[in-house]
This record gives C-alpha cells, sequence and structure tokens, in this order.
C-alpha cells in the first residue's frame, strides 16, 4: 500500500538526521 511507501520514505529522512 501507499502506506508502506510514506513509512519507509520518513524512516529514511528520520535516519538521516
Amino acid at each position: 500500500e501507499e502506506y508502506l511507501g510514506f513509512v519507509a520514505r520518513l524512516i529514511l529522512h528520520v535516519r538521516e538526521m
């Protein structure tokens, strides 16, 4: 689902911080 794509991008963004 698109939900998983949103979560995956959110996690990758947070890991960069």
